[in-house]
This record gives C-alpha cells, sequence and structure tokens, in this order.
C-alpha cells in the first residue's frame, strides 16, 4: 500500500517474498553456494525533483526503506579454500534481522553545458550473523541488482559487508549535444554495525 501527495513524494508499507540462488563462477577463498528464501515486511518512502529521468540537470532523487528480513529457508554449502564447511563453525546463522537502505542523489547545474553531482548511499544490517548472502554489495557505476552498493574503481561484487556508508561527488561536461565527460570521487566506510570479524574485509575504502 502506498500514498502520493503529488508527483514527487510517495510513502508506503509492505511484504514481498524473496528467492535467491547463488552460484559463483569465479573460485574465491570464500565462496557460498545454494539458495535462500524469505520474507521481508517494510516501510519505504521516496521523493523525486529530477528535471529528466537520464542525465539530469537539476533536482533531488531520494529513496529509502526500513524492514525485518524472516522465515528465512536456507539450503546453502559454505566452502573455504574449496573444503566444505560447516556453517556454524563460522558464525553464520539464519536468524531474523533488521535492514534498513537509503540512496541520495542531487545535481545541480554550474554552467549551461556542466552539472555537479552527488550521491550518498548507505545499506546497514542489524542483528545479523550471515556471510555475503544477505550483504551489501560494493562495486560497479550503475545500480544493477539488490543490495548494490556503488562505487567507481570497484567491479561489481568486489566487497561484501554489512553495513556501508558511501558517498560520491562528480562533474559532468556536456561536451556536444550527444556527448558527455564525467569525473568522479568516492569514500566509503564498511563494517560499523554488525561487524565481521572472520573475513576481514577493508573498513575504509577510496
Amino acid at each position: 500500500m502506498q500514498y502520493s501527495s503529488n508527483r514527487k513524494f510517495t510513502i508506503g508499507i509492505g511484504s514481498r517474498f524473496e528467492w535467491i540462488k547463488y552460484k559463483p563462477s569465479i573460485v574465491a577463498t570464500f565462496e557460498v553456494k545454494g539458495k535462500n528464501d524469505y520474507l521481508t515486511s517494510f516501510l519505504y518512502w521516496g521523493i523525486n525533483t529530477l528535471d529528466r529521468p537520464v542525465l539530469p540537470r537539476r533536482g533531488v532523487r531520494m529513496e529509502g526503506e526500513l524492514g525485518i528480513v524472516y522465515n528465512q529457508a536456507p539450503a546453502v554449502k559454505v566452502f573455504v579454500n574449496g573444503q566444505e564447511v560447516n556453517p556454524d563453525s563460522l558464525g553464520i546463522r539464519y536468524n531474523d534481522y533488521h535492514r534498513f537502505s537509503f540512496n541520495f542523489e542531487t545535481y545541480a547545474p554550474l554552467s549551461r553545458r556542466t552539472t555537479f553531482f552527488a550521491q550518498l548511499q548507505a545499506g546497514m544490517n542489524f542483528k545479523y550473523d550471515q556471510n555475503i548472502f544477505n550483504d551489501f554489495v560494493i562495486g560497479g557505476i550503475t545500480r544493477m541488482f539488490r543490495n548494490q552498493i556503488l562505487f567507481d574503481g570497484l567491479e561489481e561484487g568486489s566487497f561484501f559487508a554489512p553495513s556501508v556508508a558511501a558517498l560520491q561527488l562528480g562533474l559532468r561536461v556536456n561536451v556536444t549535444n550527444n556527448f558527455y565527460l564525467a569525473g568522479r570521487t568516492n569514500a566509503m566506510l564498511n563494517n560499523f554495525i554488525s561487524p565481521d570479524n572472520r573475513l576481514q574485509r577493508p573498513n575504509f575504502l577510496s
């Protein structure tokens, strides 16, 4: 159910069923293979004042969601250095947990052809005892899949973390009608809520 006071603002509540199959094609030191399904009940909101949906020049887009994940039904195998291990020995448990995700983008014209933009993303899992399966996925410059946190300079899926906050700043220049140049810089903090100490990941990236 949702309510929109106008075309720029929406708030709502809902529940969704999610089914995930995880079968990585690249061998890594730590691997998870299998499937998981669960329910998520959530409150969400959104604001969109962008002047156009692609390559906007001014405005704000904000999306947020606060929810609880429950009734997980995993069928998962965990491998460390190619050897299957008991997930309990790594502290992996599929308990209910709360999650928060947030995306904020803003655009402002600096001149007729130059636009400044900034993006703030955050994802947090609370009281969370899992590895990778429902972590936030760090990397990439375009949002393509669930739990993705964008980070220029890293490929999609370069890192996983249960809590992430990332800030990106950039400039975009319209060189000709259909040709653009953009420069970006970003920084990120990881693992400040529900830290994962068994699988060391960087706590700061830039």
